[in-house]
């Protein structure tokens, strides 16, 4: 009986969705607009649609009257310039809107002139998505220059942009002005050590930002100086990630005295650089005496024994870390050795990454320090791949199922 019941609902089912896609027709554009003009819509997803630009053009003017949308998704559309600069004369009029997303539509500088104009005007808008365009150095500062003079927005996403030092050093001014914005996100551009010193110099007077990604730019020891000196006077970040640039043991030395005078990091990544002893022992320095740092990231770099030494004697006096990731270092038997006995001892630190030459030891450094929930090494898991990890944590674009299909 129980069987036929739930055969029934099943073929009930496979009914209800053929129904759906014979008869129930897909919404047009315009009658999505004609929603917006009636005001009937508060969040519109048209992601992955080729609108292109004269369809972002009629959304747009739809837009600028609309008194009831709050999030709009137009990403992977090709609008191109000619869309954003539509959009971007709506933002001037809208008072409603606080989401806009438009990753990967092959915007330029242009496109990004009209969205950094608008951001001179508009006072609603709290999150704007540009990942994966081309707005280059020139649409980088034009957003810099509506930056400076916002004061609603709180997430900016400029990943994959092609932007270099130019337009890093004028987002930098902005930032030391801006006292709305909590997460910049500029992953993947072409930012050097001239774009990292504008950015460290922005948190020095930054009160404000909380979260800074610059994975995988062209940052070296000259910009984790400066980086560094900017992490000693700020006091509102709390997620610094440097993954995959080119920083070594000077820039690791000027991180960890930020990190020593520092009181609001909890997040810092620093895997895949080039950081050898010398960089882990100023690090582990700064980590004896921090104590507001719960994440360390330290994989795939050149750290060897004395480098493990170094951190060890730090996890023994930290009372903060509850993360430490050191997978894919130079650490032999006689490191493994002695950050296993700080472990044993720490009582704060939950997940540590990059250990595995010894189950047997690790086994009962898990017995006697029973709050530790997670050690292991992922080369002993088929070499899973931290990058990879990395990527998968920093993929931010919108990919939603659509609201509405046109």
């Amino acid at each position: 009986m129980k069987k036929k019941l739930f055969m029934g609902v099943g073929l009930l089912g496979i009914m209800f969705l053929l129904f759906s896609f014979v008869f129930i027709k897909p919404i047009t554009l315009n009658e999505t607009i004609e929603k917006l003009n009636n005001n009937n819509i508060t969040t519109l997803n048209l992601s992955h649609n080729r609108i292109g630009a004269e369809g972002a053009r009629k959304l747009a003017d739809a837009l600028a009257d609309n008194t009831t949308l709050t999030t709009l998704n137009l990403g992977a559309n090709r609008i191109g310039d000619i869309g954003a600069i539509a959009l971007g004369e709506a933002l001037k009029q809208n008072s409603t809107l606080t989401t806009l997303n438009l990753f990967n539509n092959r915007i330029g500088a242009d496109g990004a002139k009209a969205l950094g104009k608008a951001l001179k005007q508009n006072e609603t808008l709290t999150t704007l998505n540009l990942f994966g365009n081309n707005i280059s150095d020139i649409g980088a500062r034009a957003l810099g220059k509506g930056l400076a003079r916002n004061s609603s927005l709180t997430i900016l996403n400029i990943s994959v942009n092609s932007i270099g030092d130019e337009g890093a050093t004028a987002l930098g001014r902005a930032l030391a002005y801006n006292s709305s914005l909590l997460e910049f996100n500029f992953r993947q551009n072409e930012i050097g050590d001239r774009g990292a010193k504008a950015l460290g110099k922005a948190l020095k007077q930054n009160e404000t930002l909380t979260t800074l990604n610059l994975f995988g730019n062209n940052i070296s020891d000259i910009g984790a100086r400066a980086l560094g000196k900017g992490l000693a006077r700020n006091s509102s970040l709390t997620t610094l990630n440097l993954f995959n640039n080119s920083i070594g043991d000077e820039g690791a030395k000027a991180l960890g005295r930020g990190l020593a005078r520092n009181n609001s990091l909890t997040r810092l990544n620093l895997g895949n650089n080039r950081i050898g002893n010398r960089g882990a022992k100023a690090l582990a320095e700064g980590l004896a005496v921090n104590s507001s740092l719960r994440e360390l990231d330290l994989g795939w770099n050149e750290i060897g024994n004395k480098g493990a030494e170094y951190l060890a004697e730090a996890l023994k006096v930290n009372s903060s870390l509850e993360r430490l990731d050191f997978n894919a270092n130079e650490i032999g038997a006689e490191g493994e050795q002695a950050l296993i006995t700080a472990i044993i001892g720490n009582y704060i630190l939950l997940n540590c990454f990059g250990l595995g030459r010894n189950d047997q030891k690790l086994q009962e450094a898990l017995r006697r320090n029973r709050k530790l929930k997670e050690i292991r090494d992922f080369r002993r898991m088929g070499g899973q791949d931290e990058q990879e990890n990395e990527r998968r944590r920093n993929r931010d674009q919108d990919q939603q199922s659509l609201e509405f299909r046109v």
